[in-house]
């Protein structure tokens, strides 16, 4: 599995309007990610049912041996729409935003749609984070799929 596109500079990823202001609290989850584990499967979190304030799933995330970068990535369930359900945001440990997700589609007759999020963590850092799940409208239940792995191995 190589490195995934980054969305600001691939034509193939269409980025919404970015998720709105939040101040990370209480974590709903947790999760400690470590990035040489020699695979990519996913460590799911729930089925986790949210709403428009979402929850917080608090992440340490482990690059201290990986070779060049560990790549972290977070994803909801497909669903057979033209528009997840679901926006994802990367907060740091002081509550910055690091990044907005998005949502991917492929597809035709019907659609399949996942809200993703993906984060490159520099090799040796250890960084705590948090992943902002908030449903668009109404609410909404998916597992999360997490990942963090070495592309380069």
């Amino acid at each position: 599995m190589g490195p995934a596109a980054d969305p600001a500079e691939d034509p193939q990823f269409e980025i919404g309007e970015p998720a709105p202001a939040h101040v990370p609290g209480e974590c709903a989850y947790s999760a400690a990610l470590y990035g040489m584990t020699g695979n990519a499967s996913s460590t799911p979190i729930g089925p986790v049912t949210t709403d428009a304030t979402g929850i917080d799933i608090c992440l340490s995330l482990d690059a201290r041996d990986n070779l060049v970068v560990a790549h972290f990535a977070a994803g909801t369930t497909y669903e057979s729409a033209a528009s997840s359900s679901f926006e994802l945001a990367l907060y740091d440990a002081n509550g910055m935003l690091m990044r907005d997700g998005w949502d991917v589609s492929f597809g035709s007759n019907p659609t399949t749609t996942f809200a993703n999020l993906e984060y490159g963590i520099t090799k040796g850092q250890i960084i705590d984070a948090v992943l902002w799940v908030r449903a668009k409208r109404g609410t909404a239940t998916s597992t999360v799929n997490l990942h963090l792995f070495e592309p380069y191995e």
